[in-house]
């Protein structure tokens, strides 16, 4: 019989999230923020869901463009993120003029 040892690691209740804000965000062509800086750090995560007509792009932080992105939402697809990214998130649809749902999870 192996030897095996449970290791239990407890998690602070002021780790989970308490507070949530839904936004709706009107995207076109040209780059905005649609999640701004959090410097004290009590983002505890976000999510992002096309509901637009058209494709979007945001990107981590930098102004993002077509060339540079880090994700591409087709209309109705969805993001969580899983980095616990505390900086801002700039997004633009890809033509025309499209929307996000975007959820902020923080603690307060």
């Amino acid at each position: 019989m192996g030897l095996y040892r449970a290791f239990v690691q407890s998690t602070p209740a002021t780790s989970f999230p308490n507070t949530s804000a839904v936004t709706e965000a009107a995207l076109t062509t040209t780059a905005s923020v649609i999640l701004a800086n959090r410097p004290a750090g009590n983002r505890r995560g976000f999510a992002i869901e096309n509901d637009g007509t058209v494709a979007m792009i945001f990107a981590y932080g930098a102004t993002v463009t077509a060339a540079a992105r880090s994700i591409r939402l087709e209309p109705g697809d969805y993001f969580e993120d899983t980095f616990n990214w505390q900086g801002a998130i700039s997004a633009m649809s890809v033509s025309g003029t499209g929307g996000a749902n975007i959820t902020e999870l923080t603690i307060v």
